[in-house]
């Protein structure tokens, strides 16, 4: 985390995203912000419905953990024009930057972790294991979990990790 907050302190850019996931009983929708820099997954909400309120939790908790990014960058769904997100972001002086209309590539690497998650590495598939939304919900919190420490191992080296996490009491 302090890599993060040194890299997300200067000229810092966040990325949300929508993703659609399903779990074994229903579409599932899921918010999730992460760090241009250093592709950490700041923060995330899944949901039954598309409304922007799941994605303004999630960017809101990001902002409180770890405070505020000069740009958040986001596509055109409907979650991310609406003005309780737009004025989320506006409000505390960020600027707000949406891709263009079939401009996929602005938002690939938030994909390509949405990816990494799902197919590659923990879940194995397209979908959640489990079928209520709050064991779903525990479920991604566990992935994304997984996905940080991982990533954090690969730029640190596994010994340099343990002693980080034995000296912050992990």
């Amino acid at each position: 985390m302090v890599c993060d907050r040194a890299r997300y302190s200067s000229g810092a850019r966040v990325a949300c995203h929508r993703i659609a996931t399903k779990s074994m009983s229903s579409q599932l929708a899921s918010s999730v912000c992460a760090t241009w820099a250093s592709r950490k997954i700041l923060a995330h909400r899944v949901a039954i419905t598309l409304e922007a309120t799941h994605a303004v939790e999630a960017l809101e908790e990001a902002f409180v953990r770890y405070g505020l990014p000069d740009i958040v960058n986001t596509d055109q769904g409907s979650q991310f024009t609406a003005a309780t997100f737009t004025e989320a972001v506006l409000s505390r002086g960020v600027q707000l930057s949406m891709d263009g209309k079939g401009a996929r590539h602005d938002n690939v690497f938030v994909e390509r972790v949405w990816r990494s998650i799902t197919l590659k590495h923990w879940m194995g598939s397209t979908h959640f294991q489990t079928r209520r939304l709050d064991h779903v919900v525990a479920e991604m919190s566990l992935h994304v979990l997984a996905y940080n420490l991982k990533r954090v191992i690969r730029i640190l080296g596994f010994a340099k990790t343990m002693r980080a996490m034995k000296l912050a009491g992990a």
